[in-house]
């Protein structure tokens, strides 16, 4: 009796760990669905939590008809990105004690944004004329934290679980006139998604 336990335990164990490794091949993928934004006017900021982590006191602005007047750095752009499963990996049974140990080693992968592109149909400044690209004059955190990078280290070290992001501009431009700003992502897909920012006029 003792053997035929200890056989059925070997086995047991032995096809839990091949279902798992077999089905872990592949993991989770999510792509990039959609993306959409929210104007913002930084209104302050509040410290969270004992990490005293600095975050922004935001408005959210509607843009839709209305032309909006904020200073340059009280602006600040909110985009969400939306993801769906388009690759999942099967559990090797129903079992419960399996799907415990499945869960634990299951990986996810996300499609990662290649590329941003930020443009304005007027010209910013002298260097910056209408349809350059604008990156280098915008930081980008996550969520609505206060510090962030360049959106070069952004990308070089982008988590891509990461659903929202707060741009924010770091020059006022030489014209306080009505514009279109524009973000494009291109992802490693070679997926395209834009948003368009309308009738803002940025004041210095």
């Amino acid at each position: 009796m003792k053997n035929k336990i200890k056989v059925l335990i070997i086995y047991t164990i032995f096809y839990a760990l091949t279902g798992i490794s077999n089905s872990c091949g592949e993991p989770d993928y999510y792509k990039v669905s959609s993306i959409n934004s929210n104007l913002l006017r930084l209104k302050g900021i509040e410290i969270i939590g004992s990490a005293k982590i600095k975050s922004y006191l935001v408005e959210r602005i509607d843009t839709v008809e209305d032309t909006v007047k904020i200073r340059y750095d009280s602006l600040g752009i909110e985009i969400n990105i939306e993801k769906i499963l388009a690759q999942s990996s099967s559990l090797p049974n129903n079992n419960p004690v399996f799907q415990n140990a499945y869960a634990l080693s299951k990986a996810v992968n996300y499609e990662r944004i290649f590329a941003i592109e930020i443009t304005s149909d007027k010209d910013y400044n002298s260097l910056y004329p209408a349809g350059s690209n604008l990156n280098e004059l915008f930081s980008i955190s996550e969520e609505h934290l206060v510090y962030g990078v360049n959106l070069n280290e952004f990308l070089s070290r982008y988590d891509a679980g990461t659903s929202t992001v707060l741009y924010k501009i770091l020059f006022a431009p030489e014209k306080e006139e009505v514009r279109t700003l524009k973000i494009k992502y291109i992802t490693e897909n070679n997926h395209e998604f834009e948003i368009v920012v309308r009738n803002l006029i940025i004041l210095k």
